[in-house]
């Protein structure tokens, strides 16, 4: 069973939540707004919202009359925030080659303004993984460990290692990946964030697929899925569950399959997602049918019959 996934890259940003990222996430760093300017403040509060609520268009909108606020105000931590923040919501909106232009004016001003880096560089290095510039990948990773105006936290760090171990997976280096995954591990200590969690766990799940561990792989998607449902990253939510799905159907485990894809078509059909949202309902559909199923037979056909219904 084949299906056409959302790339395993698009899940680190959103969950390197990014938040991001993610998710992850790579997210929208709360502003800190010079206090006597209502403008900027109340724009950057809007965005805020807007981005928590999964209104990113909305949220972008917003950052980009905050980022020219902060610019008429000339103010240097300002301005950088607001190039970050908007960044962030162009991510997820797939404008890569913006958000990258966005983060080097954002670098510059926080440095203007003496501000830690670290955030600006390990969303730089997100970015860069998404526009499959790996060499600059590892150039931002660099500079996040080496440069004393990062400051990075063990969360930076820990971050950055998930990063280079979905780089190393994309390479089908599996030893270096493991690797990678104990050091994020070791520098994660007892952190309990469920997006960190997260980004453990689905690099651990791509681990075992691409070692064909299909059982630790669809174990380990279906945790990443609890996860990212406890820390409100639902949009991540649809790609995951299919991945699960895939994996207990190397397993012959059909039922569960059908399970895994149907909610995963469930999600991304709430989101909007009609072409992901059919085809995985197809796969749990035909999964259904290899379990003899007959309730998710009926479900997933139900499914697909909605998908019709709502074409012009």
């Amino acid at each position: 069973m084949t299906h056409k996934h959302i790339p395993f890259g698009f899940l680190v940003t959103l969950c390197l939540a990014v938040s991001v990222v993610f998710f992850g996430c790579a997210g929208p760093k709360r502003a800190r707004p010079t206090r006597s300017d209502r403008a900027l403040a109340e724009a950057a509060a809007a965005a805020r919202t807007a981005f928590g609520q999964d209104r990113i268009d909305q949220a972008a909108a917003l950052y980009k009359v905050a980022l020219k606020r902060a610019r008429a105000l000339d103010k240097p931590s300002a301005i950088g925030e607001a190039a970050y923040n908007l960044s962030a919501c162009l991510l997820r909106l797939h404008q890569y080659d913006r958000a990258r232009v966005l983060l080097a004016e954002a670098r510059h001003e926080l440095a203007r303004s003496d501000s830690p880096l670290a955030d600006v560089l390990i969303l730089q290095a997100r970015a860069a993984h998404l526009a499959g510039d790996n060499s600059e990948v590892g150039a931002f990773i660099h500079q996040l460990r080496e440069d004393p105006r990062a400051k990075p936290s063990a969360v930076h760090l820990c971050q950055a290692a998930v990063l280079e171990g979905q780089i190393a997976c994309d390479d089908q280096d599996w030893v270096l990946a493991k690797n990678l995954l104990q050091q994020a591990i070791d520098l994660l200590g007892l952190e309990t964030d469920n997006l960190l969690q997260a980004q453990l766990t689905g690099l651990k799940a791509r681990i075992a697929m691409g070692t064909r561990d299909f059982r630790t792989a669809a174990e380990s998607w279906e945790r990443q899925a609890d996860l990212l449902r406890d820390a409100h990253q639902y949009r991540a939510l649809s790609a995951v569950l299919a991945h699960a799905g895939d994996a207990r159907a190397k397993l012959n485990e059909h039922r569960l399959a059908a399970d895994r894809l149907y909610r995963a078509a469930r999600c991304a059909a709430g989101w909007g997602e009609t072409a992901s949202a059919t085809e995985w309902a197809s796969a749990a559909l035909a999964a259904a049918r290899q379990a003899d199923d007959a309730v998710l037979t009926k479900l997933a056909q139900s499914l697909l019959t909605e998908f019709s219904d709502d074409l012009p």
